[in-house]
């Protein structure tokens, strides 16, 4: 019995991901009906904007504490977004992406809306 359980347990661990959904989840959404995409892609792009601000702030805390490896890795710290933005282009960036690069599709989406507009707006 303890046997089965621990094959039970690392085939449920093999098969878990790091994010909720994939490209290859939300692509046939932009597909058929964007909008449901569109509270995904809102809530990514909030929190990107909401990490990079918090890293600032921190920015000035000494070398070798915590925050230096987020200092170091500043996830979307490489987005520059235009004036004036409205989040249906996020996610219009991010539709046009997953049907670009359907050899991405299989990456966390998180990951996939992040290269999508890093792409389109890049820092300069």
């Amino acid at each position: 019995m303890r046997t089965i359980l621990v094959f039970s347990l690392l085939a449920l661990a093999g098969s878990a991901r790091a994010g909720f959904y994939t490209g290859n989840d939300l692509y046939p959404i932009c597909e058929t009906n964007g909008q449901l995409v569109f509270g995904y892609v809102a809530g990514v792009v909030d929190k990107q904007i909401y990490d990079v601000m918090v890293v600032n702030k921190l920015d000035n805390s000494p070398p070798g504490d915590p925050v230096a490896f987020a200092r170091k890795y500043r996830v979307g710290a490489d987005i520059c977004y235009p004036e004036g933005m409205v989040l249906q282009q996020p996610r219009d960036v991010f539709c046009k992406y997953l049907a670009d690069h359907p050899e991405s599709r299989q990456k966390d989406a998180e990951i996939l809306v992040q290269t999508g507009v890093s792409e389109a707006w890049p820092y300069k």
